[in-house]
């Protein structure tokens, strides 16, 4: 997810036995662009995930990355699990494949239409 728009860049499928840190390669590589950042949630906090950020070039990325960041993910994932769910109905992995790039699609779309404008009240 981009975290200064909210789109999601990259997207991997994978089933309960895969470790989400597994698929940082494949995610990292399906970024167009440079990558300034890579903020994640608690599953992806591992020594090979360090090093697969690393090993795209990207040296430094957890000081330029903040808490801040980090939290705005994890909301889009908690967007994710509201609007389409914690599961995926489909049983075939094509099928799972296709139901998770309609739901990429249609979160994105969401934030075309509007993104919500929060201000802090202390």
């Amino acid at each position: 997810m981009d975290a200064d728009t909210g789109r999601i860049v990259a997207a991997a499928l994978t089933g309960r036995e895969v470790d989400d840190g597994a698929e940082v390669g494949f995610l990292l590589d399906q970024v167009e662009g440079p990558v300034a950042s890579f903020t994640d949630d608690g599953g992806y906090d591992q020594d090979r995930v360090y090093a697969e950020v690393a090993a795209h070039g990207r040296p430094g990325w957890q000081k330029r990355s903040g808490y801040g960041r980090r939290s705005r993910a994890e909301a889009a994932i908690g967007r994710w699990k509201r609007v389409i769910g914690d599961g995926l109905r489909s049983r075939k992995d094509e099928r799972r494949a296709t139901e998770v790039a309609v739901a990429v699609h249609s979160l994105n779309r969401m934030l075309e239409l509007g993104r919500p404008i929060y201000v802090r009240v202390v």
